[in-house]
């Protein structure tokens, strides 16, 4: 991983001829986010740098899973984008569901497994990228041609919104009155998880929104709501909502943190100078 402050991202410096790194999707410059060890997860770039310090002389014999968010990687050729932008409407109704991606028995696996299924290679992730990069392209290519593709992509892509989330990964368990958030048998908590998905679609919608022509916003109502709904069982704009009281959250988190910190280091100071 390189980084001068401790603090920074950690980022990979892969090998080319290593095997692992191509069976796993793992690239050159990928971000390397957690560390999940027998004893807990790790997911500070201050803490990781620290672990990888230990085990940079000593051999660590017990299982270990590295959760990383690959670059995004486009696609070179403009003709194969074209073909595709073409097809959007029948790539649309190939999407992998709610169901089909299993999130309901997320609850019956490891965490590891839990992690994973963020993994930029896995199935949940390369969703949406799929849908993401047929809508900027589609737009792009096709204007207002491109309409009905685009209901298509936003239809089965089944955006969700953090309690819809919530009810999927509790699997059976979501008409349970009794159910404590999104616990699983296992004592695993999925509300981060669930998060970090509420998250993913915002990207991939704010995107979407940005993409749109003016024309189709400025005088198409009616389309314009048919790709962003508010009412129905899937809903882009509750879905928005949902992301970003989410980020904003973790946004006054940081901040907070970040300020408590700036406060000690002061107090710290203050009592060596009256020391």
């Amino acid at each position: 991983a390189m980084a001068q402050d401790k603090n920074e991202p950690l980022i990979l410096d892969v090998y080319e001829q290593s095997a692992t790194a191509q069976r796993e999707g793992v690239h050159d410059k990928d971000e390397l986010l957690q560390i999940i060890t027998k004893s807990g997860t790790l997911q500070k770039p201050k803490d990781m740098r620290q672990w990888f310090a230990k085990y940079q002389e000593e051999c660590c014999e017990d299982p270990v899973t590295f959760l990383v968010r690959s670059q995004v990687h486009k696609v070179t050729n403009i003709e194969v984008l074209k073909k595709s932008v073409d097809q959007s409407d029948i790539i649309a109704t190939l999407l992998p569901s709610w169901e089909e991606m299993e999130v309901g028995e997320l609850r019956f696996k490891s965490t590891a497994s839990v992690n994973n299924f963020l993994r930029r290679d896995g199935m949940f992730r390369m969703r949406l990228s799929l849908v993401e990069t047929l809508l900027l392209k589609g737009w792009e290519l096709r204007h207002s041609e491109f309409e009905l593709a685009a209901e298509q992509l936003h239809l089965f892509l089944q955006p969700a919104t953090f309690e819809e989330l919530l009810d999927m990964t509790a699997g059976e368990d979501k008409d349970n009155p009794l159910r404590q958030s999104s616990k699983d048998s296992q004592g695993h908590d999925l509300k981060d998880l669930c998060e970090e998905m509420c998250l993913a679609q915002l990207e991939v919608l704010t995107s979407a929104w940005a993409a749109i022509p003016r024309i189709v916003k400025e005088d198409r109502a009616k389309m314009l709501r048919a790709l962003f709904r508010i009412d129905g069982p899937h809903s882009e704009l509750k879905a928005m909502r949902d992301g970003l009281k989410l980020a904003e959250e973790r946004w006054k988190t940081d901040s907070t943190k970040r300020t408590s910190d700036i406060v000690g280091e002061e107090g710290k100071k203050r009592k060596l100078i009256v020391e």
